[in-house]
């Protein structure tokens, strides 16, 4: 709801038919590539580069290899399951990228993993509140005197 365009990129048909159900939107692009080469292609055909790119697909390796390709100066990649791709995570730092990574419990498992971001040092997206970082959920409000 909030980005202009959402490119999705799928190599498996099911899930690419429940998301196209679920599509709220007319800025979602939804593309099945049965075959690896398609999908690795398929970024490539839209001619431009991108804001975010998240990297949670089969061929994580061979997408990290390429990203760096296809990001905005001041983009970021997300690689989920970080901790299982190590060698993807090497790749995306190895090309200049800096990595953050966020470790916990996901939503339906009782293992935790690892997502990491990647930025560049032009990273800058604008946020939407006037003030960072906020309170999180939960949180104690308290606010400290600053000089």
């Amino acid at each position: 709801e909030r980005a202009r365009e959402v490119v999705s990129v799928d190599n498996k048909r099911e899930w690419i038919d429940e998301i196209e159900k679920q599509k709220k939107n007319n800025n979602l692009n939804l593309i099945y590539a049965e075959k690896k080469d398609a999908y690795l292609n398929s970024i490539s055909r839209k001619n431009k580069k991108f804001n975010v790119i998240i990297n949670d697909g089969e061929y994580r390796f061979d997408c990290a290899k390429i990203a760096k390709r296809y990001l905005k100066d001041n983009g970021l990649v997300i690689l989920d399951n970080s901790d299982w791709f190590p060698n993807s995570a090497k790749t995306l730092r190895d090309s200049g990228l800096l990595q953050v990574d966020f470790s916990g419990f996901g939503p339906s498992n009782n293992y935790t993993w690892t997502t990491s971001l990647f930025f560049g040092s032009n990273f800058n997206f604008k946020t939407t509140k006037n003030r960072q970082p906020v309170h999180s959920i939960g949180s104690r409000k308290n606010y400290a005197k600053e000089s």
